[in-house]
């Protein structure tokens, strides 16, 4: 069997599209850059943006390895 056509095949079934939206609400966010700040140091903020973005861009991937589509598509 096909990959694209078992991808096909579970996009069209409404538990699994249940399943693909509620993952697209628990996707990382990213955080804002706040350059005034007093309670969190320039350098924390960067290194939380950082493991954020890696974060994201992780199940971005994942998302599309398991669907071929990104997040985005979903809407």
């Amino acid at each position: 069997m096909n990959l694209n056509t078992l991808r096909k095949d579970y996009w069209n079934t409404e538990s699994f599209r249940m399943i693909l939206r509620e993952a697209v609400e628990s996707r990382p966010e990213m955080l804002p850059y706040l350059p005034n700040d007093g309670s969190r140091e320039k350098e924390q903020q960067i290194d939380e943006w950082l493991s954020q973005s890696a974060e994201q861009a992780g199940f971005d991937k994942c998302f599309k390895l398991i669907t071929g589509h990104y997040p985005g598509e979903m809407k």
